[in-house]
């Protein structure tokens, strides 16, 4: 821990979590090593009599870079760690990517960590959702909630910003790092889910990453990138030498045609909205 304060609402929702978790006598944590599912580990972790275990899918929409961040927390913190690896590719249902796929994604990749938690006497399995997924278009959600699957940053009333000062109280070196959703979410809905087209998508995001831009999504489009940046430094990546690099690159993944949105970045441009009648 550091000198940073705590505001008073992110205390009281740690008080609540701590009140939750401490009523458990083993937990298996759905880790992916991004912000959310890192502090609720951290937490675990630090109830001693608890038995704790962090269960990590891998599967090609995970990052490699999110891989790395998993294996550098547990390393450093030396909690029980599982890997289940998962071939999304062979779920007919996920590869259609209908506005659904998060259901049956979610469903079929909590099913594995279930089986792996239960392997090893763990019962109770717990996720980072948290109050603001709510207010967005999250069907996986539900599938969660099928299978018995506890969100206690959600019940203890925490919102992204608290798990981001309280990760940064605990000097999470991942406090302020961007969300990354799975890369899934980089392709519309209605587009069939290759994995080819899901290497372009890390390949290209890790590469803006490198040049500079870490708040990016590369949207792919079929034969089309469509690339979100915060909207004050759109005018930034359509100059030189920036441009040239970005498109030169993004060429040799085998992208067509390569657009900026004007809109700038966003999280969930890609969700489906119940009022569309397509996606």
């Amino acid at each position: 821990m550091n000198g940073f304060p705590l505001s008073s609402e992110t205390r009281i929702c740690l008080m609540r979590l701590n009140d939750l978790l401490s009523g458990m006598g083993g937990v298996a944590v759905a880790f992916s090593g991004g912000v959310d599912s890192t502090l609720l580990l951290e937490v675990a972790s630090r109830f001693e009599k608890m038995k704790v275990l962090a269960v990590t899918v891998h599967s090609p929409l995970l990052s490699l870079h999110e891989m790395d961040q998993v294996f550098e927390y547990i390393q450093r913190k030396k909690i029980e760690h599982h890997v289940v690896r998962a071939d999304v590719f062979a779920r007919r249902e996920i590869v259609e990517n209908s506005p659904e796929r998060c259901y049956h994604c979610k469903k079929f990749i909590f099913g594995s960590i279930i089986k792996a938690a239960e392997g090893r006497g763990i019962d109770t399995v717990i996720d980072g959702t948290h109050d603001d997924d709510m207010n967005d278009f999250r069907p996986g959600i539900k599938a969660l909630e099928e299978l018995g699957v506890m969100s206690p940053l959600k019940i203890s009333g925490f919102r992204k910003k608290n798990i981001r000062e309280l990760a940064r109280f605990y000097n999470m070196s991942t406090w302020d790092t961007p969300s990354t959703p799975c890369l899934a979410t980089r392709v519309p809905c209605g587009i069939p889910l290759d994995l080819r087209t899901i290497k372009i998508i890390e390949k290209g995001e890790s590469f803006l990453h490198c040049i500079g831009f870490p708040e990016v999504r590369l949207r792919v489009h079929r034969d089309v990138a469509r690339i979100e940046v915060p909207s004050d430094r759109i005018s930034e990546i359509v100059s030189e030498p920036v441009r040239n690099k970005l498109f030169m690159y993004l060429k040799s993944l085998g992208l067509d045609f390569i657009s900026v949105d004007l809109q700038g970045y966003r999280t969930g441009s890609m969700n489906y909205r119940g009022e569309q009648k397509k996606c």
